[in-house]
């Protein structure tokens, strides 16, 4: 009896596992239909999906989650999660400015670069050894952003395109540096961390809407408020809820596995939705950064 539990909670870790990723690669679609910059996007984000997160918690509060978690934080852990919040607000700055510019099945791939990164800067911060594996997936990467930037078939890419690999590129770095942050305060409640993260991630970006003005560019329709609530609550809020509590009856391995949904449903929707197609060097350089990523996680 005992064992079936088990198994039925796998399952349904599982399944919420697939669904929070699936829809996290459903970010640069929504990015092609919205008339906002990328300032607003960030803003609106943190702020929705920050207040939609602070419900769960209290709803579950009654059985697991206590709000004094809040006060409990120490200075340090509270500054380095700050901190972490400004790479997160530029990591979804990024990406929305790459998706902006360029095709999703080119800008998707470049974000995940993200796992390269962290070798990178582990070996900086944490003094982690560089293995021949992790030569060879670094290696392997690089070949496949060069293959998807399109520079052998055509020479330098358009400058849009540049643009959003370039942004790309950084989006995923910035998640890297994210990564290496959350590993500095180990063991604060994962929702908690969130809510922390994604809401200083929502006002670190009032100083840049206001100084950039790019409120001005933004076309506020009725479908636009609509796209942004539901972006908000369930591209944030509930896939992020979603992710976290399928924590608790997976392993990281299955984790880290079933995390590249995220791109490969990313492309398959670009296909689908926006028409969009890669050459077979485009696939052949997708398949060389995502399996090098892979490996990386999986070592």
């Amino acid at each position: 009896m005992r064992n079936n539990l088990n198994n039925l909670n796998n399952l349904k870790s599982l399944l919420m596992l697939i669904i929070s990723v699936m829809i996290f690669g459903t970010l640069g679609i929504y990015r092609k239909f919205m008339p906002l910059s990328s300032g607003t996007l960030t803003f609106w984000r943190g702020i929705i999906g920050g207040i939609c997160l602070i419900l769960i918690i209290l709803i579950k509060s009654k059985h697991k989650y206590n709000m004094k978690k809040f006060l409990d934080l120490k200075l340090r852990t509270f500054l380095i999660l700050l901190v972490t919040g400004l790479m997160l607000a530029l990591h979804w700055l990024f990406s929305f400015e790459g998706f902006k510019y360029a095709p999703v099945s080119i800008v998707s791939p470049c974000c995940y670069m993200q796992p390269i990164f962290v070798i990178i800067l582990s070996s900086i911060f944490f003094h982690e050894k560089i293995t021949r594996r992790k030569i060879f997936c670094f290696i392997a990467a690089l070949i496949g952003m060069i293959l998807i930037s399109g520079i052998i078939e055509s020479g330098l890419p358009e400058q849009g395109i540049l643009s959003g690999v370039i942004y790309g590129l950084l989006s995923g770095f910035f998640y890297a540096l994210v990564v290496i942050f959350n590993k500095l305060v180990p063991g604060v409640d994962a929702y908690i961390k969130t809510i922390i993260q994604i809401v200083t991630a929502s006002l670190a970006m009032l100083p840049y809407i206001f100084l950039t003005q790019s409120y001005l560019n933004d076309s506020w329709s009725f479908s636009a408020v609509i796209l942004m609530i539901i972006f908000g609550i369930v591209n944030t809020a509930i896939a992020f809820g979603l992710y976290f509590a399928s924590m608790d009856g997976l392993k990281a391995h299955t984790i880290a596995i079933f995390g590249y949904l995220d791109p490969v449903t990313a492309l398959i929707l670009a296909a689908l939705i926006l028409g969009e197609s890669l050459s077979i060097y485009g696939i052949i350089g997708v398949i060389l950064i995502l399996g090098a990523a892979l490996v990386c996680e999986l070592e």
